[in-house]
């Protein structure tokens, strides 16, 4: 089985009144971040080795407390939100596939689609294939 090395970036930010929100960023199994949220954070690896076939990137929000979300009349007027602004496989920015080609799975079972902008407990996934570059033009 080939291998092949990647540069990877992945660009997160919070939102928030009351607590930045907590993130752990994973790829595959390997966790490469886990704290708060407090200012825009690049996590990037150079050159990792990945074995050809599927790899995942998840990003979980986790330790949202319920009084985090504010409603009134029907509307969220105050929230917590983790967002996914940016990833980038050997400096490719992956644009609308992050909403296409995720999953975002919720702590209570709800399956969001399309969404990088987290604002439940849950865990965003992103799935792709090495060679990174044929994926791309699979996918693009």
């Amino acid at each position: 089985m080939s291998q092949e090395k990647v540069d990877l970036t992945i660009n997160i930010s919070g939102s928030w009144w009351r607590n930045p929100p907590a993130a752990r960023v994973y790829l595959n199994n390997e966790l490469l971040f886990d704290d708060l949220v407090r200012d825009p954070k690049e996590i990037k690896v150079k050159s990792v080795v990945l074995s050809e076939g599927n790899h995942t990137i998840r990003v979980e929000l986790h330790r949202k407390l319920p009084n985090e979300t504010v409603v009134q009349d029907g509307k969220i007027v105050k929230d917590q939100l983790l967002n996914i602004d940016e990833i980038k496989l050997d400096d490719i920015p992956l644009g609308y596939l992050l909403h296409q080609n995720s999953t975002y799975l919720t702590d209570d079972g709800k399956d969001v689609k399309n969404c990088v902008n987290l604002g439940w407990n849950g865990t965003w996934s992103f799935s792709f294939t090495v060679p990174v570059y044929i994926w791309l033009l699979e996918n693009f």
